[in-house]
């Protein structure tokens, strides 16, 4: 195939990257695009799949340079999506500098192709058929790449690029990529995002510049960068829609946020999904406290807890209407509602309290949210645990608080009841970055992975948030853009998760809580 230089689109550059973490990089000039996946061909297909969109869209044939561990190459992408290496980039390409990884390289989670997530126990919504383009096919060259001292044919090393033989044991046709690249996964449920996606000629960039100029005339489809930040909008609002519409017919659920490290962002983590969860259902959301000593979650909610956890276990069996309940809690902004230590000392809680109080809140409220502490084999834990459906755990950038993490994940698997092992399994992590120095954060991502079994697509990022970093009172509003979304995914997941176990469940009683010994049949 004969291109000409005057039909290849040559700015903005295009480049596209595979790290060693099963992540990406789409470079469109300044304008950064980042996936990840469950393997480098996961990854491999995605950006393949996004320059080909961008060719499509552009009607043009775009120039782009990709690297990986194993060399750098120049392809073509052709707007029919065809590709082939550049016949006239350089013999013996330099490879550039790799920029250093930064420790937090998403404020957000994207998801990857549906090739790279399986849809495990929901079936799909029904999507749309959609025409397929053909199937890309690599012209082989003779010429040779040198990198690092390695040689391979252009051939060899362009078929690393081609999805179509990218592990072939696991790649379906395009137009199999294509429908299921129209679903957002949240834990491996798909959703369909038609009513979402907003349609029209692109707003924003050249396009969006082009079309308002020329009053309208000009009908330019959107690029790549507004592609995508319509497709994420769309997946938030997918997200708060599956928070707003879940039900349980059991009544109530509940999870737990644990790390036995001290500072890992636990309440934090607490208040501020809590908060989530609260402000898009409308309330019926109480965060509780459940660690032995007093802690902090009064401390990180809006306004002053006058009564609290400690009276009310004191009072439990004289608390009967909802209204006497809320006389113990503490509302927020978000319309959580907060039951913390007051200022009154209280006596330390243990199983047996956190079961009564947990049973009296769960009669009015819909999620209970429950701030643990560092001592995860004390009573009030295991009272935490047994009356849980979830599991969240938040954790620095670090190695201390990674540790103890994997620490708690090896306690609840080792434990003798079936229901804390089933936590663990399907436990949701929360990487959290507060601003301190982080210090070869991948390698302390694939170590803890690699110990717990956390698959890539239970574990979240936060980002640094200077409101989250002044250790006060929580408010949402006060939060960053980017530090709500990256809590709605996280909530959404939580919640699918909640679904999942109720639906599901591995110890229930006659009255539909864990931890009792009466079985219901």
């Amino acid at each position: 195939m004969a291109t000409d230089k005057e039909s290849i689109r040559e700015f903005p550059p295009m480049s596209a990257r595979i790290n060693g973490d099963n992540t990406g990089v789409l470079m469109i000039g300044t304008n950064e695009q980042l996936v990840s996946g469950e393997s480098t061909n996961d990854v491999r297909r995605a950006l393949i799949g996004m320059v080909q969109k961008e060719a499509e869209l552009a009607g043009q044939t775009l120039r782009v340079t990709t690297s990986d561990d194993e060399g750098i190459e120049v392809l073509l992408v052709h707007p029919d999506g065809t590709l082939r290496l550049d016949d006239k980039r350089p013999a013996d390409p330099v490879e550039a500098p790799q920029p250093e990884v930064q420790a937090e390289p998403v404020i957000v989670r994207r998801e990857a192709p549906a090739t790279a997530v399986a849809v495990k126990d929901r079936a799909p919504a029904v999507t749309r058929e959609r025409a397929s383009r053909p199937a890309p096919v690599i012209a082989p060259e003779p010429v040779s790449v040198e990198t690092d001292g390695m040689v391979e044919s252009a051939a060899a090393a362009s078929r690393r690029w081609n999805p179509e033989f990218v592990n072939a044991s696991t790649v379906t046709t395009v137009a199999e990529r294509e429908k299921d690249d129209s679903l957002f996964y949240v834990l491996g449920h798909g959703y369909d995002l038609d009513d979402f996606l907003q349609d029209g000629p692109a707003e924003q960039g050249f396009n969006g510049w082009l079309n308002k100029a020329t009053g309208g005339s000009s009908k330019l489809a959107p690029g790549l960068s507004e592609t995508a930040a319509r497709r994420e909008q769309a997946e938030l609002l997918c997200c708060e829609r599956i928070i707003r519409q879940a039900t349980w017919q059991r009544g109530s659920v509940a999870f737990t946020v644990a790390n036995k490290k001290g500072n890992s962002a636990k309440t934090p983590a607490t208040v501020s999904v809590s908060g989530i969860l609260a402000s898009i259902r409308g309330g019926s959301v109480a965060m509780m406290e459940v660690s032995d000593d007093p802690g902090q979650l009064a401390g990180r909610s809006e306004g002053e807890q006058r009564s609290g956890i400690g009276e009310l276990v004191l009072n439990a069996a004289y608390v009967t209407t909802k209204a006497q309940l809320e006389g113990y809690a503490l509302p927020q902004t978000s319309f959580a509602h907060t039951f913390g230590s007051s200022p009154t000392r209280r006596a330390p809680l243990d199983r047996e309290s956190i079961e009564t109080v947990s049973a009296l809140i769960d009669q009015f409220y819909t999620i209970r949210a429950m701030d643990s502490g560092n001592v995860y084999t004390s009573s009030a834990f295991a009272g935490a645990m047994a009356t849980s459906d979830a599991l969240l755990v938040p954790m620095m950038n670090a190695s201390d608080s990674m540790g103890e993490a994997v620490e708690l994940f090896h306690f609840l698997e080792s434990h003798d009841d079936p229901h804390f092992r089933e936590l663990a399994k399907r436990a949701i992590v929360v990487r959290v970055s507060d601003g301190r120095p982080e210090y070869k954060v991948e390698r302390l991502v694939k170590d803890f992975m690699h110990q717990t079994g956390v698959a890539a697509d239970r574990m979240f990022t936060v980002p640094y948030d200077a409101h989250l970093a002044e250790r006060g009172a929580i408010t949402l509003d006060k939060l960053a853009p980017a530090t709500r979304a990256a809590l709605v995914r996280i909530s959404a997941a939580l919640v699918v998760q909640l679904q999942d176990a109720v639906a599901n469940p591995t110890t229930l009683t006659t009255t539909g809580r864990r931890g009792q010994t009466t079985q219901a049949h």
